[in-house]
Formats: structure tokens, sequence, C-alpha cells
């Protein structure tokens, strides 16, 4: 098992960036990527960290992906 960076965006400075990253996040992960993130990886989670260079925030997902996930993913997305 690896945890493993699967997508990320940025975002300009809001009061409530958990809000603000909820309708991009749920667009992704109706995407063709998003759905197989949903169906092969184990525990996906995103993390909202301040981004210093825009003055906004950095959306990240993360999720636990074992060998032949992480192969195929890094093949066809990454």
């Amino acid at each position: 098992m690896r945890y493993v960076m699967l997508h990320q965006f940025r975002m300009g400075d809001c009061e409530d960036p958990y809000l603000y990253a909820a309708q991009p996040l749920h667009d992704f992960m109706q995407t063709e990527a998003g759905k197989w993130i949903k169906h092969n990886s184990h525990d996906p989670t995103f993390h909202v960290t301040e981004d210093v260079a825009t003055m906004g925030f950095k959306v990240t997902i993360y999720a636990y992906l074992d060998d032949a996930a992480y192969t195929y993913y890094a093949l066809r997305w990454a």
C-alpha cells in the first residue's frame, strides 16, 4: 500500500476554504479519474493547506493504493 497524492488544485483567499472546495472536489469525483479513485482506492481524503505563494489555499486529494492500482493510476493519469 502506498499513500499517494492523486489530485491537487488551488483556490484564492476565502473565509471558509472547506465550503469553497466542495464544488471542485465533487466535480473532480464525477470525472473518469475520480470514479476510478472511488472504486479502487482505500480511504480517499483531502487536505486543505495555506498556499503562501498565492495567498490562498491548496487542496490535495490523497488515498492508499495497492501496487497494481498505483501502477495503473501512474500510467493512465499521472
